[in-house]
């Protein structure tokens, strides 16, 4: 197997077809996220800077109102087992697969079924970690960052093919997105894949601490953090080029290593006072970095094994 990250044993990517009917699913605990293990595997979320974001994004004008849109580009990528994967639409981020998760989680916390999720912007605010004053509500620019979200999801398509090339799974991870009402009465009437549904039906996922993830700031501390749970190792190393090239857009240039190395040392220093990595973790002379996940957070994670 040709792995992204030396040192990581990566599971097998699956992509199973939709269901007709789905089986309910354990998955009800309000301090937990569950992440799926074949996007940490497969690129799909990368960490996007506000630089980058920024040029992606256009303003246009309705009645005067500014509304900020996502301008639309081509991804094309292959996972650790061969899998070649078209992306089209906007480019997904951390905060777009947080928002995924928080989906899934309301959509097993109600017993829904089919994929049809209904929920309201303050649901996904609250467990995203949000502040939100009782008397005013949800916060505009707080709303329009999760609805951009939505949106992303909405018009993100995906297409996969095997190693031979041939077709095994082409679809929108938010096939459906729709607004009922206005102000405080408003509801978000949603349809999620079922693919990722079925894909926690198999437990292809990992558990994440909500709390931990929401204390995170930039982006490369919340992707790190999602790599030390998916990879469930008490140590590990990746190659500052291999975690670079598994969540950025594109590939490594020799120019940009200086400035990664500064942002990943930043961040391991961030995951160590918050208790997730062990002190000893660091960047050896090699340009590996030496994860070290530290004992009392395995101890409060029992699904991740010493």
């Amino acid at each position: 197997m040709n792995d992204f990250l030396p040192g990581i044993e990566l599971q097998e990517d699956k992509f199973y077809p939709v269901l007709s009917s789905l089986k309910k699913s354990n998955i009800r605990h309000e301090s937990t996220f569950s992440s799926l293990d074949v996007f940490i595997k497969s690129k799909i979320f990368c960490i996007v800077s506000n630089t980058r974001r920024s040029k992606l994004t256009e303003i246009e004008t309705i009645k005067n109102k500014k509304i900020k849109k996502d301008i639309p580009i081509i991804r094309k990528f292959k996972t650790s087992l061969g899998y070649t994967v078209f992306l089209s639409g906007p480019l997904l981020g951390m905060d777009d697969a947080a928002i995924l998760e928080i989906l899934v989680n309301i959509y097993h916390e109600n017993s829904y079924s089919n994929g049809q999720v209904t929920c309201t912007y303050k649901n996904i605010a609250e467990k995203i970690g949000y502040s939100i004053n009782p008397k005013k509500g949800l916060g505009g620019s707080k709303k329009e960052k999760i609805e951009r979200s939505l949106l992303r999801l909405r018009y993100a398509a995906i297409e996969i093919r095997d190693e031979n090339g041939e077709l095994v799974w082409v679809d929108n991870i938010l096939p459906r997105f729709k607004v009922i009402g206005k102000a405080r009465g408003q509801k978000l009437e949603l349809e999620l894949n079922q693919n990722f549904i079925h894909q926690y039906e198999k437990n292809n996922f990992f558990t994440l601490d909500r709390l931990k993830l929401n204390s995170l700031d930039g982006d490369w501390e919340k992707a790190l953090f999602r790599l030390i749970c998916s990879v469930k190792k008490a140590h590990f190393k990746a190659s500052i080029d291999s975690l670079y090239n598994l969540f950025h857009e594109n590939e490594i240039k020799p120019a940009k290593i200086y400035s990664v190395k500064q942002d990943i040392k930043r961040s391991i220093e961030t995951l160590i006072l918050k208790g997730i990595l062990e002190p000893k973790s660091f960047i050896d002379k090699n340009g590996n970095v030496q994860f070290h996940t530290s004992a009392a957070f395995l101890d409060l994670h029992p699904t991740i094994p010493h």
